[in-house]
């Protein structure tokens, strides 16, 4: 494992039921397993079992509240697969980055560019 959040491919996840913006997405490598739960030890966040499965059960994704490195990850499957995969992760900021865009601000897991903001309190 030891992959990283950012660092590893980004791409998109569906949002977090914590609030937590840092994604990690498994799958499965075939079509006939699925996952029935998931077990993951991360750097700082620990050990973390929650999961969002979408948009089926050969998929698993996983939040941590901060970026982090994954130390490990083990999985209760239904099927003959034994094997899955980090697939990519998503962190605030890779829904911009994958727009490839200069100039950004995130709010809310939205994305909105411009060349002028305005910020009010």
């Amino acid at each position: 494992m030891g992959s990283v959040n950012p660092g590893f491919e980004a791409g998109d996840c569906p949002a977090s039921s914590d609030g937590y913006l840092y994604g990690w997405h498994f799958v499965q490598r075939d079509t006939t397993t699925s996952f029935i739960s998931i077990n993951c030890t991360f750097q700082k966040a620990g050990q973390v079992t929650k999961m969002i499965q979408m948009p089926s059960n050969k998929h698993a994704y996983v939040f941590t509240p901060t970026s982090d490195t994954i130390l490990g990850a083990w999985a209760v499957v239904s099927g003959s697969q034994t094997e899955f995969l980090l697939s990519h992760v998503c962190h605030p900021s890779s829904k911009c980055e994958n727009l490839h865009l200069s100039c950004y601000l995130l709010i809310d897991h939205v994305c909105f560019t411009g060349l002028l903001f305005t910020l009010t309190h």
